[in-house]
């Protein structure tokens, strides 16, 4: 599980390989002038400043501040599966704190709605103390028996969070989920950008891995062959849509959630 130690320590960037240092020159805000030095691109440099200085200036720019980003975290049924000792809803929680963390060092305001079971809301606020926020909040959270209903929890969002912002939605899929996923997605980009981040199941993975030696194995592989079709289809819809969807394996959910958010500031989509 997540350790409070760790928040408000660069020791966590080492601890899970990242390297969050800015990349001078990128972005989408305007950051300063300066001389033009190898590297840069033509489209850096400010032509104005430079026939006014007489040597090449270019302008640089820093990622886009002051956004907003906030997650879905789905507490139902299926958040109980386990690959191995930790259970999905407890890799998700590991998932959210750590994106949280990284999204507030970088100047982002962090907030959370839970759905299906206890729901939790935390607005979106920015600075080092929102992780012990979310800490606060969701301690003593579980995952619980009930079905996920991505609808409703999209309608209860659209009605708290009326600045456009980056929703994430941290869930377990399966290809029966596509019409009210469908839905709800559709609904909250009518105003956000939004990103599906899906827990694949390790089980599946096994089973088209394994050997395949009598009937019921046949059988079984080409049941998951075919829920794992139906789920591609799933994906590609959403896709189609301008959904962000990112399907990984529990234990890399932290990571996979990073790398989407960190790309997307650097593109300025968000």
């Amino acid at each position: 599980m997540f350790r409070s130690s760790f928040v408000g320590s660069d020791q966590l960037y080492v601890d899970l390989g990242l390297q969050l240092r800015q990349r001078r020159g990128e972005g989408t805000d305007f950051h300063q002038l300066r001389d033009f030095r190898v590297g840069d691109s033509l489209r850096q440099v400010d032509w104005r400043a430079t026939a006014r200085f007489h040597k090449p200036i270019s302008r640089e720019y820093q990622e886009e501040r002051d956004q907003q980003v906030v997650f879905l975290l789905d507490c139902g049924r299926r958040m109980r599966a386990r690959d191995g000792e930790i259970s999905h809803f407890d890799h998700a929680l590991n998932a959210l704190l750590i994106s949280a963390f990284v999204a507030l060092r970088q100047g982002d305001s962090v907030g959370l709605l839970s759905f299906a079971g206890q729901s939790r809301w935390v607005a979106p606020i920015k600075g080092r103390y929102q992780i012990s926020r979310l800490l606060d909040q969701i301690y003593d959270l579980d995952s619980s028996p009930a079905t996920s209903d991505y609808l409703d929890v999209a309608q209860q969002l659209m009605t708290r969070q009326p600045r456009r912002s980056l929703i994430i939605l941290i869930s377990s899929l399966e290809p029966q989920d596509g019409d009210d996923l469908a839905r709800a997605a559709k609904l909250l980009s009518q105003h956000h950008l939004v990103m599906v981040a899906s827990m694949r199941q390790q089980v599946l993975t096994d089973t088209l891995a394994g050997e395949v030696v009598s009937i019921d194995d046949a059988l079984r592989y080409c049941g998951v062959s075919r829920h794992l079709q139906d789920q591609a289809a799933m994906y590609a819809q959403l896709r189609s849509d301008n959904i962000i969807v990112a399907d990984t394996p529990p234990a890399y959910m932290h990571s996979t959630l990073i790398n989407e958010y960190m790309a997307l500031k650097r593109s300025g989509v968000f």
